[in-house]
């Protein structure tokens, strides 16, 4: 078999909607792979699949969520919200959503990540400057939009999150609309799901303005007193 047929096989598998890539899109060839040939001491080869293959109905770059629970893919909205977009790669560039950790979940309405270190206890990651609000789509079940200060449309840095349900009626009319910047693709919102689906608790201690008031914990056992890092649903990266 030749390189090009081998390489064309390796990516069917790694994007076929089986168990092990369930949430993903299956991708479609555009074009013919080049001919190559390798050998043993050769120089190396590198190929731009993006320049081969083509997600159908996915037209913006797609980022993947790399979770200890899973992993699902997120098309970005460039057309939509594009300083947000450009906010959020800036993240992923400097390697800041790196094994942070989601922390608040709320059945029904939404899971957030993007601001704390996987560290207990847990710190919040350098940000950058706020971005300008950009609300164009309504927060709907499966887009990623970003999380603000109260009062202040423009505060939004680096925290996301996932709705869990149609959000427009309550997030659309609030603080300027929240920007939607991504949506979820393929299958992805069953890893979502499953993230919602762990127990939380209220991490607030005696602060009532704690962003910990609904952290999701799982593996936590009956007599165990702290909580381990293994206990935190982190994302390793983005």
């Amino acid at each position: 078999m030749d390189f090009s047929r081998r390489l064309a096989l390796v990516t069917a598998l790694l994007f076929a909607p089986a168990a092990l890539r369930a949430q993903s899109t299956v991708p479609a060839l555009t074009q013919s792979l080049p001919a190559q040939t390798l050998g043993v001491g050769g120089p190396a080869v590198t190929i731009d699949l993006r320049n081969y293959f083509s997600l159908p109905g996915v037209t913006g770059q797609v980022a993947q969520f790399d979770t200890v629970l899973g992993k699902f893919n997120a098309e970005l909205l460039a057309n939509d919200a594009p300083k947000t977009v450009q906010n959020f790669l800036a993240y992923i560039n400097a390697g800041r959503y790196q094994n942070t950790v989601v922390h608040r979940s709320v059945a029904g309405f939404v899971i957030q990540s993007g601001g704390y270190t996987a560290a207990l206890p847990p710190v919040h990651i350098d940000t950058f400057p706020a971005v300008q609000n950009e609300f164009k789509r309504s927060n709907l079940r499966g887009t990623l939009a970003m999380a603000k200060l109260d009062g202040d449309p423009n505060s939004a840095t680096s925290e996301w999150f996932v709705n869990l349900a149609d959000n427009s009626a309550n997030l659309d009319n609030q603080n300027g609309g929240f920007t939607v910047f991504a949506r979820v693709i393929g299958t992805g919102m069953t890893v979502v799901d499953a993230i919602a689906a762990v127990p939380v608790i209220d991490a607030r201690g005696n602060d009532p303005f704690s962003p910990f008031g609904a952290i999701p914990l799982r593996d936590i056992q009956p007599s165990q007193v702290n909580v381990a890092l293994a206990n935190l649903i982190i994302v390793n990266s983005v």
